[in-house]
């Protein structure tokens, strides 16, 4: 194995510089890293002007050593510099701080120059800002690196690497498959473990949910609909805040084979983790390094270049120079800068991007990479990027709408069996409970393997019921896929729908207290904790408790910071809306309401989003 500690210390200052805590990722904010210039830089008197570059973590060292180079080569022929600063911050973070306002309090110093991961967070910011045009139309490309899949050799030898080349389709059938490795005579290798990084903040992450998308029949003009993205996240086994977070834990498994099958990477991530046996840029950069041994324990990665089936995905990160014309960014220092640009395509800039594993701006591969073998497919795909960005606001709505798909949560069920469930809905084919059942069974597929889920009946007079037969446990919570009495709760919750009967009337009010105050003892720190009650009708139960004595119970027992949302799903003419909104009103949660069955399918997907 590589060892361990030094990964784990080089993870630590990488996720200080690049704040990829999930908090810090959000908000915005980032620890503001030391901003001192250089030794080289310190020397030169420009007053108080510094050219300040915010710049995506995996060209940090690069472009600091060439911005030494740069101001060394300009004080030898006697000219006037300016000290130059790189400091690393996400590129997502950028975005949000030019668009809600860059505070260097906070932030640190507000950039002359952005070098983003792609020229799609430069978009995305343009389609924000109330002046888009401080940032050009078109700005230079300075090193490119395809999106791939890496997968340990052993597994892509499995696959028909190098030879054959899978699609973003097949990778999301092996993943979605029950089998997992064993269709492989693998079985000691588990599940096929897909991962990505969140399409929220990375380019790899929003490319691949894209791709799955396309291959899981989305639409094609990215506006990816609840329940595709809901198939999306079902099939991954981890989503991660970076690559980072992915490689330490592949390279700090036990059993590496049985963590990581899968997971969208740059190309140059992998060529360089084969290198290092580390998932992040030394500091500083480093153009050879000491590769693992060859009796290493851990598996190498190697790139395969999935068919996107998507033309307009730009499968790639192509690394702009954003010069930001701003009040704040001076004339000498826009000059100066834009030189630097320059700069950083001269033959020494464009080897020490080569040298690092990025390929050209013309997207041609060094022999730094055509000398691994671990990239031996990569004539797979064509010397030319695969396409254009996408409109890019279907990429912002796909951004925004992927915050409501739900993560790994506990769930429970609660299915009104009353008699009126047995009245026949419009196309009088099928009663109310058996549209029930459809959707109910089909709103599985599309919650996460590893999720809690439980099922609840409730009427009155329920033989072998609880509180008097008001409500009957017929799936404990417990992971979809965990196997209970030989059988997945998955199929365990499909065959007791199945096996529902309607009778009686309504135990509504104890029916939610009792399913409440169990979750209540069940809650976990850091899921999502939903009860979803479907129902027909309102309270009806003659030995029930009351409207308002249900409203304090529930409150009672609620506890800041760890909300238990109740969402009903209230269809047909009985529901008694207002008494149900009292109930999320005061616990959290939603109604959601249709007279009309038919919309069960999409009632469902709307009461799991988050």
């Amino acid at each position: 194995m590589w060892p361990k500690a030094g990964v784990a210390v080089l993870i630590l200052l990488t996720g200080m510089a690049l704040g990829v805590g999930l908090g810090n990722v959000i908000t915005g904010d980032e620890p503001t890293p030391k901003d001192e210039p250089s030794e080289v830089a310190a020397d030169c008197d420009a007053g108080n002007e510094t050219i300040d570059i915010a710049a995506d973590d995996a060209v940090v060292p690069i472009v600091r050593e060439l911005a030494d180079g740069y101001t060394a080569d300009l004080r030898a022929s006697g000219r006037d510099c300016i000290p130059i600063r790189v400091r690393p911050v996400s590129s997502s973070a950028v975005v949000g701080r030019l668009i809600n306002g860059w505070r260097s309090d906070t932030h640190g110093p507000r950039p002359d120059v952005w070098i983003p991961q792609s020229t799609l967070w430069t978009e995305l910011a343009r389609l924000q800002l109330d002046d888009p045009t401080i940032l050009p139309d078109d700005p230079t490309v300075l090193a490119r690196s395809p999106t791939v899949l890496a997968v340990p050799r052993p597994m892509a030898e499995e696959l028909g690497w190098p030879d054959e080349r899978l699609n973003w389709k097949q990778f999301f059938d092996l993943a979605d498959s029950d089998a997992g490795w064993s269709e492989y005579g693998k079985r000691e290798w588990g599940s096929f473990r897909l991962e990505m990084t969140d399409p929220r903040y990375t380019t790899t992450g929003l490319q691949a949910l894209l791709a799955l998308d396309a291959a899981n029949g989305g639409s094609r003009s990215q506006s990816a609909t609840p329940l595709s993205l809901f198939r999306v996240q079902r099939v991954l086994s981890n989503i991660d805040a970076s690559s980072v977070e992915t490689l330490e834990r592949y390279a700090s498994a036990d059993a590496p084979l049985s963590a990581l099958s899968a997971t969208p990477l740059e190309e140059r991530e992998v060529w360089r983790f084969n290198q290092s046996g580390a998932p992040a840029p030394d500091e500083p950069s480093e153009s050879s390094v000491s590769p693992p041994s060859a009796s290493s324990e851990l598996p190498e990665l190697v790139a395969m270049y999935p068919d996107s089936g998507r033309d307009d995905i730009a499968m790639e990160s192509n690394y702009p120079y954003v010069l930001l014309n701003t009040s704040w960014v001076s004339n000498d220092v826009l000059q100066v800068a834009d030189e630097f640009g320059d700069y950083l395509l001269s033959d020494a800039g464009v080897k020490m991007f080569t040298d690092a594993g990025f390929r050209t701006r013309d997207n041609e591969a060094s022999d730094v990479l055509r000398d691994e073998d671990c990239m031996r497919a990569m004539d797979q795909i064509a010397a030319e990027p695969p396409g254009d960005l996408p409109d890019v606001d279907s990429f912002r709505k796909l951004r925004s709408s992927w915050v409501t798909v739900p993560r790994f949560s506990r769930t429970l069920f609660l299915v009104d069996v009353s008699g009126s469930m047995n009245v026949l809905v419009a196309d009088g084919r099928k009663t109310r409970l058996e549209a029930t059942v459809r959707a109910a069974q089909r709103s599985l597929d599309v919650i996460p393997n590893g999720s809690d889920v439980g099922l609840w009946e409730f009427s009155t007079d329920l033989p072998g019921g609880q509180h008097g037969g008001d409500y009957r446990e017929l799936a404990a919570p417990g992971p979809l896929n965990e196997i209970v009495d030989g059988r997945q709760r998955k199929r365990v919750i499909v065959d007791e729908l199945d096996a529902l009967d309607p009778e009686n009337d309504t135990a509504l009010n104890d029916t939610v207290v009792a399913a409440y105050r169990s979750m209540r003892r069940r809650y976990e720190p850091g899921s999502q904790h939903t009860i979803v009650l479907l129902t027909d009708g309102r309270n009806d139960d003659d030995n029930s408790i009351g409207h308002e004595q249900m409203l304090r119970r529930l409150q009672s027992m609620g506890k800041p910071g760890q909300p238990i949302d109740v969402v009903s799903i209230a269809y047909g003419e009985g529901p008694d809306l207002d008494k149900l909104a009292d109930i999320s009103e005061v616990v959290g949660g939603r109604v959601i309401s249709s007279p009309q069955v038919a919309r069960l399918d999409r009632l469902f997907i709307e009461a799991l989003r988050r």
